[in-house]
């Protein structure tokens, strides 16, 4: 696949990459990020969105960890906090709570807004509550243990994933756990936003179908998990939706592009999106962990492509002002092994020392510093240019169909049809490419085609899914209402080369001799293809005899007697090859015997003799 028109470093893989859009668990449980619902200042100037991290949430961060995120600029942090982690046999519920309010006003005093994720049964992480208003019931009590710091409360991690919703996702019972933790968090803060569950990837049908069961209303954010496992491709690159080539794939970073347009069908253009993303630096060229292709790709991009690549996702969010949040995973790398994905997403490696690459382009987009041009993605169809028919051309026999199609990076695919869906032709691989010209001289199935009007579409596609089409009316008409104004020439051999037949041949026919003769029918530059026969006329000369008493009252004229005839197709060149029945004198008359919108034309005999 091709690079996007604005990237300067990118893996340009070999097909569409896929990925896993679930995080392990385990990473989850480690992040921290911050999702604040009111606009940010960045934001509202067209500087594109208020940047933050992934973090630990517990213990509340060190000296050290509050000076790297100083020195990053960081806006936000995102920590998560389990049903399960409350229930400390030590500190209790409320010292627990008390715990995580020292990491918020940690944060706060840095800078940074605060956003909780909160999740996981009474039983494991993965598995929605039992008691569903007893879970919310908790959320209200953290909800009021952290008032006054203007958390946003995330009701579960990636609900609509098996990972962290088991055995899978269930956007009714969602909705109903939705409706309680809103509930519970407004009735116990003052200042306390509630986001939806983020999505993985752009998953808008479960945003859909959230709304579908009533979720409208009681949420204040939709957070986007974008930085999918193995990911290789920049921003830019995207694939199509299988089950809808109009939509994007929520495998692809602009995926989140279709969770806006869902948000504007329902009526809730207000609502802000929070995005999470990231690249891995794993090693290895077989280093991936998850997913189809685990075993069989990298599991990581180079450190300059990291970097760029967070460039990249900025300059497209700037695109985008209903982005308010984005959100880096992670601050820190999580394991020492280099051929661990999991272990290499970090601004900073894993002893706190910032990764050289990344942690500076954090630092540039956290100030609204974009370092690319252009626009995010390729969404410019191919060009078409339709050769030939001519709008409105008429035919009488065939017709022929030539189109060129030109993008900016590749032509994937050209397909002609008629009349609606019924197909010509696709065009695909090797067939296609800029500036090459594809079709058929003649579409023999124009032949087919009733008396009347008919319409050509000619559609092109690229490598993106992009496509265009430029429909061409044409008339199929009567041979007589067509004008016959185009004129072909021969281009023919020079003489008729014969040989004698065989003596021993069995049959007459092969004891003959065989005379062959070859040439072609030149049409007009920008004339149609030809239609019509190649008619060859082997003509014997008769000689003249003379009066003879008691056998013919007159002498008779010497004279050519037309003995065989041939036909070939006209459209390609031709070999007339004939046994003679008689030697002597002979000429050869070639005539085309034409399709309107060409002249019937003779050429001049070809003499020879037959020994």
């Amino acid at each position: 696949m091709r690079r996007a028109p604005w990237s300067k470093v990118q893996l340009v893989p070999s097909k569409a990459p896929t990925v896993s859009l679930a995080r392990p668990l385990a990473a989850a449980l480690a992040a921290v990020a911050v999702l604040a619902v009111l606009p940010s200042a960045a934001s509202a100037q067209g500087a594109g969105p208020s940047h933050g991290v992934v973090m630990d949430g517990s213990p509340p961060p060190s000296p050290e960890v509050v000076k790297r995120l100083q020195e990053l600029g960081a806006k936000n942090a995102k920590i998560f906090i389990t049903y399960q982690s409350l229930d400390d046999p030590a500190a209790g519920e409320a010292g627990k709570i008390s715990q995580f309010r020292a990491t918020v006003e940690v944060l706060a005093r840095a800078g940074l807004n605060t956003t909780v994720i909160y999740f996981g049964g009474e039983k494991a992480p993965n598995l929605p509550p039992a008691d569903p208003q007893a879970w919310a019931d908790r959320l209200g009590r953290l909800a009021a243990g952290l008032n006054g710091l203007g958390v946003t409360f995330t009701i579960w991690n990636e609900a609509d994933g098996i990972p962290f919703w088991a055995p899978g996702p269930n956007a009714a019972v969602y909705t109903d756990l939705l409706r309680r933790g809103y509930t519970a968090v407004k009735a116990n803060s003052s200042d306390a936003a509630v986001a939806f569950t983020p999505l993985t990837g752009g998953n808008w049908r479960f945003l859909q179908a959230a709304y579908d069961n009533g979720a409208k209303g009681f949420f204040d954010a939709v957070p986007v998990d974008l930085g999918t496992a193995c990911n290789l491709a920049s921003p830019g690159f995207f694939i199509r939706d299988p089950a809808d080539p109009n939509l994007l794939s929520q495998t692809s970073f602009l995926s989140y592009r279709e969770v806006r347009k869902t948000l504007l069908a329902n009526g809730d253009a207000h609502i802000p999106l929070f995005n999470e993303f990231g690249w891995s630096v794993a090693q290895g060229a077989n280093s991936c962990n998850q997913g189809l292709e685990a075993g069989k790709k990298p599991g990581g991009v180079t450190e300059a492509q990291q970097a760029q690549f967070l460039r990249e996702a900025h300059h497209c969010m700037r695109e985008d002002p209903y982005v308010q949040k984005a959100y880096w995973f992670e601050l820190m790398d999580r394991g020492p092994d280099p051929f661990n994905p999991d272990h290499r997403f970090g601004l900073l490696d894993q002893n706190g020392n910032p990764r050289g690459p990344v942690f500076a382009a954090f630092q540039d987009v956290a100030r609204g510093v974009d370092t690319i041009a252009g626009p995010c993605g390729d969404f410019v169809p191919p060009a078409i240019s339709v050769l030939r028919p001519q709008p409105g051309e008429k035919y009488a026999d065939k017709i022929d169909i030539q189109v060129v199609a030109n993008d900016p990076s590749e032509v994937a695919r050209v397909s002609l049809s008629f009349n609606g869906a019924n197909e010509i032709r696709n065009f695909t691989g090797a067939d296609v490419g800029n500036g090459r010209v594809v079709g058929l001289t003649p579409w023999f199935g124009s032949a087919q085609l009733p008396i009347g009007t008919h319409v050509l579409s000619f559609v092109a596609l690229d490598g993106f899914g992009n496509q265009s089409r430029v429909d061409v009316p044409i008339e199929r008409v009567p041979e007589a209402a067509l004008p016959a104004n185009f004129e072909a020439k021969f281009a023919l051999g020079k003489k008729v080369s014969c040989k004698r037949g065989n003596r021993r041949s069995k049959t007459l026919k092969g004891r003959r001799p065989l005379c062959t003769f070859k040439g072609r029918v030149a049409k007009p530059a920008g004339g149609p293809s030809l239609g019509g026969k190649v008619l060859a006329q082997w003509q014997w000369y008769s000689p003249p005899k003379p009066k003879k008493k008691g056998v013919r009252k007159k002498a008779i004229k010497g004279k050519w007697k037309t003995l065989h005839k041939t036909r070939k197709p006209a459209n390609k060149a031709f070999t007339f090859n004939q046994r003679m029945a008689k030697k002597g004198r002979w000429r050869l008359r070639v005539t085309y015997e034409a399709t309107k919108p060409y002249k019937r034309i003779v050429a001049k005999d070809v003499t020879f003799r037959v020994r």
